[in-house]
């Protein structure tokens, strides 16, 4: 199910990730994530300018590439924003000639500012740009931004915690609405990968669920990478997925990794696990 694939871009450009201790990857081996990806029909990119130089890269790629990726990213509100003006600036960087999705960076922008709607609806029209979206938490910012005609794409936290136990009911009624669902924090910044001995005060309180998940992977032979990417795969309500890698080795894990068939025990067992402390489902509550 590669072709449902996104893939990330904040790790190009930043420190980015809870487990991450090598930083960000080198320009070359950006361009060797980026050629890899394209090579295995993974046609779109998720970005946004507050990436760090992750734009640029993206930009320098595609003058030296003969496909262009499709070009998912975020702009910023204020009483003073110029979204035409930082729309041209993303163009210019990543070197496409329009966005596919444009995307609030969070809802309380949609909420605080909604007379950039209308504009946006207007660079919409004249195909500078494909879609509108906005990326959201919590369930009842997902339920709002379903009923409103102008978006087109949410993006949400989705992961083996922030699972269908917490999130389907919601999702469905997006679903029903008619607006493409893409999930973003599959791997919760890495925090699946580090030993639940090794956690961070503020996140003891997760230790159990994530050994509980450790206690899954074992049993069915999968890595927690594997279960991760294919839990998400798996959902027929989620349009499209994305993940972020370091390295080429990982995109290359991630590929394989999406041709996994997950067993509906597997899915049972990881729905069946329900996080009471869902704020720290959210890594902006971390800090």
């Amino acid at each position: 199910m590669k072709n449902k694939l996104i893939l990330g871009t904040v790790q190009f450009g930043m420190d980015y990730g809870i487990n991450n201790n090598s930083g960000k990857p080198p320009r070359q081996e950006v361009f060797n994530i980026l050629k890899l990806a394209s090579e295995s029909s993974i046609t779109t990119l998720d970005t946004a300018d507050h990436y760090g130089n992750a734009s640029a890269l993206i930009g320098e790629f595609h003058k030296t590439f003969p496909s262009k990726f499709l070009i998912n990213t975020k702009f910023k509100v204020g009483q003073d924003a110029d979204i035409r003006s930082q729309l041209t600036h993303s163009i210019n960087e990543v070197n496409t000639k329009g966005i596919n999705v444009y995307f609030y960076h969070s809802f309380q922008d949609l909420i605080q500012y909604p007379k950039i709607k209308y504009e946006l609806t207007k660079l919409k029209e004249a195909s500078i740009i494909n879609q509108i979206g906005v990326s959201i938490y919590s369930n009842q910012e997902l339920e709002t931004a379903s009923e409103m005609p102008e978006i087109d794409v949410i993006q949400i936290p989705f992961n083996l915690l922030d699972n269908i136990s917490q999130r389907g009911k919601s999702i469905k009624k997006a679903k029903d609405n008619g607006k493409l669902i893409q999930a973003r924090s599959l791997f919760l910044q890495g925090l699946f990968f580090k030993p639940p001995a090794d956690f961070p005060n503020r996140l003891s309180a997760l230790s159990k669920y994530v050994i509980k998940l450790t206690s899954i992977t074992e049993e069915s032979g999968l890595t927690m990478e594997n279960i991760c990417l294919a839990y998400a795969l798996s959902q027929s309500d989620i349009d499209q997925v994305i993940i972020g890698v370091d390295n080429v080795d990982q995109l290359r894990k991630n590929i394989k990794y999406s041709n996994t068939f997950l067993d509906n025990g597997i899915k049972q067992e990881i729905d069946a696990i329900k996080v009471v402390e869902t704020e720290l489902l959210y890594p902006t509550n971390w800090k």
